[in-house]
């Protein structure tokens, strides 16, 4: 039987692409917008694009942010993606709310020395791991992932970086806490079979 895979849904962003990512590497995904839905599943996805207040903001309105930020990852992994990522973080340079402190830390913007080098930092680059991890367990050969985002996440605890990419410099793409909390800075679900191969792990009963 598989997995429940919670994506919750909190009006930051289209869901869809995640949903159907998740159906086609043998999940059963189920849109969640209730915390009362958040209990019933196996692992949860936060996704998530845009505003780091604004996200939070919507995560208050709809009565996740408490249950989000109590959150016991060791007993049912959660998955944050790009804005999702982030707002695991503490606090943001982008704005004045705090984060659901999952990964103590704060997201920073890009500031580039290099003047050519464009912000937001978009498109596809790679994940160079930092220590071995779920969260990275299935790497390809000559992986490739989709970026688009103008911050950055910096946990205050570098055990917690499993990953790395390079814009200027070396930032966290990956966190993993060893306690069932998961990120990725990049879109798994857009980044074409490296990304499925990541997806397809966290859904799978053994993960």
């Amino acid at each position: 039987m598989s997995l429940r895979i919670g994506v919750i849904d909190y009006a930051a962003g289209n869901i869809g692409s995640i949903v159907n990512m998740i159906s086609h590497v043998g999940g059963t995904a189920v849109v969640v917008s209730e915390p009362a839905q958040l209990a019933a599943m196996d692992r949860l996805i936060l996704p998530g694009v845009g505003h780091f207040d604004h996200g939070i903001q919507l995560l208050k309105q709809r009565g996740l942010y408490e249950p989000l930020r109590e959150h016991d990852g060791s007993s049912q992994p959660l998955l944050g993606i790009c804005l999702g990522m982030q707002l695991l973080l503490s606090s943001s340079e982008e704005g004045q709310e705090p984060g659901l402190g999952l990964v103590p830390g704060e997201c920073r913007r890009f500031r580039p020395a290099d003047r050519t080098l464009k912000v937001p930092h978009m498109g596809w680059n790679t994940v160079r791991p930092t220590r071995e991890s779920r969260a990275l367990a299935p790497q390809l050969d000559d992986n490739r992932y989709y970026f688009v985002h103008t911050f950055y996440a910096a946990p205050d605890d570098e055990a917690h970086v499993a990953g790395t990419t390079h814009y200027d410099i070396d930032f966290c793409s990956v966190v993993d806490t060893d306690a069932g909390v998961l990120g990725y800075q990049f879109h798994p679900e857009k980044s074409h079979r490296f990304g499925m191969a990541l997806l397809r792990e966290f859904v799978t009963p053994s993960c």
